[in-house]
């Protein structure tokens, strides 16, 4: 699975949380991560870690966009 494949499911996966279990429950994934004992259709340690990490862009209100910083060089 690609990066961005793995972005765009975990995306999917926090709006079907927000809108069932509202923002407290997107706050709670960004702080405990997916809960061991919630199975997912494609599971993997990596989606879990994509899934906290986009949790914590949206209670940090970070831009929604995939670009990747990058270092000043000075």
């Amino acid at each position: 699975m690609t990066k961005q494949q793995l972005i765009d499911l975990a995306d999917a996966v926090l709006d079907g949380v927000c809108a069932i279990g509202g923002f407290e429950e997107i706050e709670q994934i960004a702080n405990d991560g997916w809960p061991e004992d919630a199975e997912l259709t494609i599971d993997s340690p990596e989606l879990r870690e994509m899934i906290q990490q986009r949790a914590e862009s949206i209670v940090n209100g970070e831009d929604g966009d995939d670009v990747e910083e990058e270092e000043d060089e000075e």
